[in-house]
């Protein structure tokens, strides 16, 4: 039983390290966000275009603009930032995070690459950024 106890701890103690590492990466809280607001995302293979619907509950439409998946104006869920496992981060989308978002017609999940940055703009101007002046340009033969 003491063993199980300090496996906890320890799991515990590396989980929040991990975490103290990327609260210092720029994040983007999908519920601080405004209806009609778009976020550009760029991960590490895809370039993804999100125009919030409703920030409480974190329904987007998504398009993708460059990679492999075939997002055209679709209603999902952002569900939050992950590193892949059953850690979710719940409605953020944080650099060097992967990002996952639900799509309900298609009643799956889909994990995206690491975030290399985003752009947040309102009524059509930059208001926000990853830290990065604006995404770069990506033409759909660029990415996998």
């Amino acid at each position: 039983m003491l063993g199980d106890n300090r496996t906890i701890d320890s799991r515990r103690v590396e989980l929040r390290q991990l975490i103290d590492r990327y609260e210092e990466n720029p994040t983007l809280r999908i519920a601080s966000l405004c209806e009609g607001d778009e976020v550009g995302v760029e991960t590490l293979h895809e370039k993804l275009c999100l125009r919030v619907v409703d920030p409480c509950v974190g329904r987007a439409t998504v398009t993708a603009v460059a990679g492999g998946r075939n997002f055209n104006d679709e209603m999902c869920a952002v569900l939050g930032a992950t590193w892949g496992g059953s850690m979710l981060w719940t409605g953020r989308i944080v650099v060097g995070m992967n990002l996952e978002i639900s799509h309900p017609r298609k009643s799956a999940s889909f994990l995206f690459s690491p975030v290399s940055r985003f752009e947040l703009r309102r009524k059509g101007a930059v208001v926000a950024n990853s830290g990065y002046s604006r995404l770069r340009p990506v033409e759909p033969r660029q990415l996998s």
